[in-house]
């Protein structure tokens, strides 16, 4: 017997579909299933997940694109995504402060 090096796939699909969707998955017969457990923790990465989303979505807008790590062990992605959304915040505050400058600058003209 031999050890291989696994990857771990995860599935979403919907609830009615999920004994049809199991039971093809295990006649299939290279996946070991293991059911996901619906507790905080996975509320939390669905939480970072769309943050993550959102804060490739604003990276993806910049004009100016940085390169891509080179060592992906240092890579913290929720401080990364903490970091690009405050970011976004500040960026928009500084905008809408921008705007109402200018507007009262045309009312005292």
């Amino acid at each position: 017997m031999s050890i291989v090096r696994l990857k771990k796939v995860t599935i979403a699909g919907l609830e009615k579909e999920k004994r049809v969707i199991v039971r093809e998955l295990q006649q299939f017969g290279q996946l070991h299933i293991i059911e996901n457990e619906t507790d905080s923790t996975a509320v939390k990465a669905t939480s970072l997940d769309q943050q993550a989303i959102q804060a490739i979505r604003f990276l993806d807008q910049t004009a100016q694109k940085r390169r891509t790590i080179s060592n992906s062990k240092r890579f913290r992605m929720d401080e990364v995504v903490t970091q690009t959304l405050e970011l976004k915040e500040a960026l928009r505050s500084c905008k809408d402060q921008l705007e109402e400058t200018e507007d009262r600058i045309r009312r005292m003209q």
